[in-house]
C-alpha cells in the first residue's frame, strides 16, 4: 500500500502541473477569442485588448 501511494503521488504531481498549464493555456486562447468578437474586424483594438488582458 505505501509503494501504491508513493507511485500515485509521484504521477499525480506532473499530471497536476500540465493541467495547470492547459488550463493556463485555454484561458489565453478564450480572452483573445472574446477580443476577437468584441472588436470584430479592428485589429489595432484586438491587439491592444489582448496586450491589457495578458
Amino acid at each position: 500500500m505505501a509503494w501504491g501511494g508513493i507511485i500515485a503521488g509521484a504521477l499525480c504531481i506532473p499530471l497536476a502541473i500540465g493541467m495547470l498549464l492547459v488550463t493556463s493555456w485555454f484561458m489565453r486562447v478564450a480572452e483573445q477569442a472574446n477580443c476577437e468578437v468584441l472588436y470584430l474586424g479592428n485589429e489595432e483594438a484586438i491587439a491592444e485588448c489582448v496586450a491589457e488582458n495578458a
